[in-house]
């Protein structure tokens, strides 16, 4: 969902509600335990290598979503 939220166009997504909706995802990410935020973050890391040009995005998911 972050990725796309983050990579549509204008023309798929309004860019106000892209940024709305990852703040509710973050909301609800920092929501959780220590250690769902951990297991959360530890497979966005391990995912991260699969999303080839978009991995590093995918990587710092985490820190920019307030979960490390």
């Amino acid at each position: 969902m972050a990725i796309f939220l983050e990579f549509s166009g204008e023309d798929v997504m309004n860019p106000d509600a892209a940024v709305e909706a990852m703040e509710q995802i973050a909301d609800v990410l920092r929501a959780m335990s220590d250690a769902e935020k951990a297991s959360v973050a530890a497979c966005m890391s391990n995912l991260a290598s699969s999303y080839g040009e978009r991995g590093d995005f995918v990587a710092d998911l985490p820190a920019n979503l307030g979960i490390v």
